[in-house]
């Protein structure tokens, strides 16, 4: 009877010990987070068209949504709404459009994109400037979601070179390259 107590005690003790170690490996594993249920929406990319974004001129402010959630985005509209530290866009304007754009749905895990008709200022200085944007978007079960994001725009010195000159420059047959011809820039 004696030896069937130390058994009984040696299993007690090493179920003891198996349990803190089930325990403590359940406490110490990191726990995955899951997606939200919910869309949740994000600019994956911003580019222009042109590239280069000059002052005076028109371009296209090009944004990529995706939908990262685990639930499509139904009616989802972006906004533009202010140059960040004004109430206003501003050296920027919209072109042909209002600030306003609306896309009927973005699916789980799919993007899609926006193109944004915009001019700058002439007199924009050359520098990076912030654009505030508000996306919206609704579950299917009629959930609305709002999600405030900022786009850089970097505005590069002015393209435009003038070149001053007569229409016309007519050398001789027999000048053989030897007239001197200056240009001033």
């Amino acid at each position: 009877m004696k030896e069937r107590t130390k058994t009984e005690t040696k299993t007690k003790s090493l179920l003891s010990v198996l349990l803190v170690v089930t325990l403590l490996s359940l406490c110490l594993t990191p726990t995955a987070l899951a997606a939200p249920e919910q869309p949740l929406l994000q600019i994956s990319s911003v580019t222009f068209n042109p590239t280069t974004v000059s002052p005076g001129k028109e371009f296209k402010l090009v944004v990529t949504l995706t939908n990262h959630g685990d639930y499509d985005a139904d009616n989802v509209t972006l906004d533009v709404l202010s140059q960040s530290g004004a109430t206003d866009l501003g050296v920027f304007s919209m072109v042909g459009s209002g600030s306003h754009f609306y896309r009927e749905e973005i699916l789980s895990a799919e993007s899609t994109t926006i193109e944004i008709p915009m001019v700058t200022s002439p007199n924009a200085e050359a520098k990076n400037y912030n654009l505030n944007l508000q996306l919206n978007c609704e579950s299917s079960g009629g959930s609305v979601y709002n999600f405030t994001e900022t786009v850089g725009i970097v505005i590069n010195e002015s393209e435009s070179l003038s070149i001053i000159a007569p229409d016309r420059f007519v050398l001789t047959e027999n000048d053989k390259g030897v007239t001197p011809i200056e240009f001033e820039i």
